[in-house]
C-alpha cells in the first residue's frame, strides 16, 4: 500500500472459475479506480520435472499503457520462464510479483499461460498488470518476478531502475511577451519562454526533457547574454535561477541585434519559437515573435 503523492490504492485478487481479478481501489474513498481480468488457465496442474528445471525468469514491461480511470495508467509485466534449454515451462506455475519503491502497484500472484490484456496466452510466460498515478511518471522502480523451485529455492528474474513512462503526452509553449524594439545595434532581446508538459490525464509531468527552438538566438540557462547556452530542461528542475511548478520548463531566448537583423537595412523580422518533447515525435504550438528596430 502507498499513500504518496496523495494515492492509496491497493490490489485483491481473487482467484475463482480461472480468473484473477485484479482491482485497485482509493482506500480513503473506497472508489474503484480499475478493473480488469486476467483470464488464467483452467488447470493448475503441471509436472514437478517441471519446477526442476527452472533455470531463468526474464521480466519485461511494454511501455506502451491503457487507461486506468482517474489519474492511473496501466503497464503489461510479463514474466518469462525458462528450463535449462531456453525452453518454455509448463503452464500452470505460480509466478510472484513485487516491485520498490512502492510508489506503483503490481499483480502479486499470476500463472505461467494466463492471458494477458489483449486476450493472447504464451506457454511459460505470466502476465502481471502494474498500475501508477500519472504524477509518479518518470520516476524510477525496480520489479522483481519470483518462482519457487521443487526444492524450495527461489529463481527470481529482475528489471532494474526502470522509468515509468509518460502516457499519451501534450506540450505547451508560452512566452512573456511577443515582440522587441532594439534601442540600438549593441540592443539584446530576451524573451521568457516556458513549456508546461501534461500526459493523457491533463497531470502535469515531471523530469520530462523538454528541447526550446528558435529561428534566430539561442535559449540561455538565463536571461544574460554571457550564461551558458542550453536549450534544453527537465520539467519541475528548480535551481538559483528557476522556481517553477510542477510540470514546467523554463529557459531564456536571447536574440541580438545583429542575429535579429543580418541586414540592418531591413528594420522588421519575424522570428519563430517553439519547444519539443524530447524522445517523442511531438512539438508544441509555434509562436510568432516580431523584431523591429529605427
Amino acid at each position: 500500500m502507498s499513500t504518496r503523492y496523495g494515492v492509496a490504492c491497493f490490489i485483491c485478487l481473487l482467484m475463482f472459475g480461472g480468473l484473477v481479478n485484479a482491482q485497485v481501489m482509493n482506500i480513503h474513498s473506497g472508489e474503484m479506480r480499475y478493473q480488469v481480468e486476467l483470464n488464467s488457465i483452467d488447470s493448475l496442474t503441471f509436472s514437478e520435472e517441471s519446477l526442476d528445471q527452472i533455470t531463468n525468469v526474464t521480466v519485461n514491461v511494454c511501455n506502451s499503457g491503457y487507461d486506468g480511470g482517474g489519474a492511473i495508467w496501466l503497464l503489461e509485466v510479463s514474466a518469462i520462464v525458462e528450463e535449462e534449454d531456453s525452453h518454455p515451462v509448463d503452464d500452470g506455475i505460480l509466478v510472484e510479483f513485487s516491485l520498490y519503491p512502492n510508489i506503483a502497484t503490481i499483480t502479486a500472484e499470476v500463472y505461467t499461460g494466463n492471458e494477458s490484456l489483449g486476450g493472447n496466452s504464451v506457454q511459460g510466460t505470466a502476465f502481471a498488470i502494474l498500475a501508477y498515478p500519472g504524477a509518479v511518471t518518470n520516476e524510477i522502480i525496480n520489479i522483481q518476478a519470483t518462482v519457487i523451485g521443487a526444492d524450495g529455492d527461489e529463481i527470481a528474474g529482475f528489471l532494474l531502475d526502470y522509468v515509468l513512462p509518460i502516457q499519451d503526452p501534450s506540450i505547451q509553449i508560452n512566452v512573456d511577451r511577443f515582440n522587441y524594439f532594439y534601442s540600438g545595434s549593441n540592443d539584446n532581446a530576451d524573451f521568457r519562454t516556458e513549456a508546461f508538459v501534461t500526459d493523457g490525464h491533463l497531470t502535469p509531468i515531471n523530469g520530462q526533457l523538454v528541447r526550446f527552438l528558435s529561428t534566430r538566438g539561442e535559449f540561455h540557462y538565463s536571461m544574460s547574454i554571457s550564461s551558458e547556452i542550453l536549450p534544453e530542461m527537465l520539467t519541475g528542475d528548480v535551481d538559483e535561477y528557476v522556481d517553477i511548478n510542477t510540470g514546467w520548463a523554463r529557459r531564456y531566448l536571447v536574440v541580438p541585434f545583429e542575429a535579429a537583423f543580418p541586414d540592418p537595412t531591413n528594420l522588421e523580422d519575424v522570428i519563430t519559437v517553439t519547444s519539443q518533447l524530447v524522445g517523442c515525435n511531438l512539438y508544441s504550438e509555434e509562436i510568432q515573435l516580431e523584431l523591429a528596430h529605427n
